[in-house]
């Protein structure tokens, strides 16, 4: 959830601890030996600037908390945060973008219930998507190719990722974004195959 990899812990109070990563900041508990994300917040979704190694959150009350920056000092206030209606829709897969050259592109409209063929020796793939609803000023998205990548991407506002030259093989790609209490959703998913050229399976 981002707090086993935190470069920073500050107590909140009430066993709960901010934590700090590289592009991310958020609010756990911890209860009968247990830590729950209860908050996430990239700072980049709400233009929030902080120097490294001198991040700083100051705890208010129960609900008020000052965040320091540097052009300043924020409030976030966690009780109107809390009572914001859910929204965990999963992103949209949009296309599927494959090609051999440039000029011979082929676009698929994404669905994750078959597994998409590409033609022989089309091994380069274009992947786009969006979010239905942002869960800050700004959309944010981790990827992650199964087949290729071991971890998955770090958040990014770009809606579209793109790979080359793929070896011949069968690829799951997975995204998913934040709800507007930062909390991961539900990762959507689409399945390709990658097949070498005709003249590869004489050889």
């Amino acid at each position: 959830q981002g707090f086993e990899t935190s470069t920073m812990l500050l107590d909140a109070g009430g066993n709960r601890y901010w934590f700090f990563n590289r592009d991310e900041i958020g609010l756990f508990q911890v209860q009968f030996g247990k830590a729950r994300l209860l908050y996430r917040i990239l700072p980049r979704m709400y233009d929030l600037d902080f120097v490294e190694g001198y991040e700083n959150i100051v705890t208010l009350n129960d609900s008020l908390h000052l965040i320091c920056s540097v052009d300043g000092f924020s409030i976030l206030n966690l009780a109107r945060l809390e009572n914001l209606p859910p929204m965990s829709s999963s992103p949209v897969i949009e296309t599927v973008t494959y090609w051999r050259k440039p000029e011979n592109m082929e676009a698929f409209a994404a669905t994750e219930e078959s597994i998409l063929t590409f033609d022989r020796g089309s091994n380069n793939v274009r992947i786009s998507f969006f979010e239905q609803q942002p869960g800050g000023r700004k959309g944010f998205f981790q990827y992650r190719l199964s087949g290729l990548d071991q971890n998955w991407s770090q958040w990014s506002q770009a809606n579209e990722v793109t790979y080359y030259r793929l070896p011949k093989g069968t690829y799951t790609f997975y995204v998913r974004t934040l709800d507007n209490k930062g909390i991961m959703t539900r990762p959507s998913q689409i399945t390709f195959q990658v097949r070498t050229p005709v003249y590869r399976d004489w050889e």
